[in-house]
Parts: C-alpha cells; sequence; structure tokens
C-alpha cells in the first residue's frame, strides 16, 4: 500500500486495520506544515480507527473519501499529495468490509500486525540513508545545528563520505518538481 495504490493477494487482511494503520503511519510521516495534512491525515486516522473499534458511522466512510481527495489536492508534500489512491483503492476493492465496519458490526481482528516503512526516494538512494528532506528542510528553516545533528545521526563519517559521494539523491529528488509547484513567497 503507497503512492501507487494498493494490491492485497490475501483475501484475509483485514482492509479497515490496514487503513487505519496507513493513516495513522501517514498522520506521523506528514511534515505538518500545510494545514491540509497537519488537520487531515489527524481526522482521517481517527475516523478510520473508529471503525475499527465498532464505532462507525456511513458517513465516517463519505468523511474519509472526501478528506483523501481533498488532501491530496491540496496539500505541499508527498505523504498528503499521495494519499487519496491508495485509501480510495482499499476502500473499492473492499466497501463490503467498510461497509460492515461502518454499520459496526464488525471490528477488527485481534492479532493481525501492519508494519509500514515510509522513504523519500532521494533517502532511499543514500547509501548512508541520511534524512534528506529533513536535512534540507531545517537548513530552509535557517536551523543549521539541527541539519547537521540530523547528518551526523544517520552518516558515520560525513567528513569522508561527503568527499566521495556522487550524490545519487539529486537523480530522484523530488523537490524540483514540488519547487514548481509551490514557488517560495519569502
Amino acid at each position: 500500500m503507497g503512492w501507487n495504490g494498493v494490491k492485497v493477494w490475501d483475501r484475509t487482511v483485514d482492509a479497515v486495520a490496514l487503513l487505519a494503520a496507513y493513516l495513522e503511519k501517514a498522520k506521523d510521516e506528514s511534515c505538518g506544515q500545510c494545514t491540509p495534512c497537519r488537520l487531515g491525515t489527524v481526522q482521517m486516522a481517527g475516523l478510520a480507527k473508529g471503525l475499527t473499534q465498532g464505532r462507525g458511522k456511513a458517513e465516517d466512510l463519505t468523511r474519509l473519501k472526501f478528506l483523501a481527495v481533498q488532501i491530496s489536492q491540496t496539500a505541499r508534500c508527498d505523504i498528503g499529495r499521495t494519499l487519496a489512491r491508495p485509501v480510495l483503492d482499499l476502500m473499492e476493492a473492499f466497501s463490503e468490509n467498510f461497509e460492515a465496519a461502518a454499520k459496526g458490526t464488525k471490528m477488527a481482528e485481534e492479532g493481525q500486525a501492519y508494519t509500514s516503512l515510509v522513504t523519500a526516494p532521494c533517502v532511499a538512494a543514500c547509501p548512508s540513508h541520511v534524512d534528506i528532506p529533513f536535512y534540507l528542510e531545517n537548513i530552509r528553516m535557517g536551523r543549521w545545528s539541527e541539519a547537521m545533528d540530523r547528518v551526523r545521526e544517520d552518516c558515520p563519517m560525513p567528513g569522508t563520505i561527503g568527499r566521495v559521494c556522487v550524490r545519487p539523491c539529486e537523480t530522484r529528488c523530488r523537490r524540483a518538481t514540488w519547487m514548481r509547484l509551490w514557488p517560495s513567497r519569502d
């Protein structure tokens, strides 16, 4: 489940719990600098959690779909902008499960665990897996020491590696696209 949609091969998967886990991770990974993600992902995670606990209502499904589309259309970061497709895909593919959860007739199954990993393409390309978006954002905000602290956490020998790095992160960077869409207002 991710930016390109969702594929489920095991039909015994609890789709409602999977969505709740995904939205919880999306909420935690969102940068929080724009209102759609900062507020919308929290609302979505809360609605999904309510569905898993048998507290869902039919209007919660409509609200989840609405928020997914709105956040995707108005968010500034890739987490928010790619939120709609996996949410809508899962809700469509397992519509009967979501309808049952909205009626309160089916609660999430205990014991299923969903693991998640959210990594920017540039971080995945970096041999040291430096949190490049965090680093760049802190530089942009003038928080130099926080930026360097993160590099020192992620990279064991920044001075040495910095001299031999061929910058594979640059070819995977999405900020160039993001910056064209959201020019600086400074």
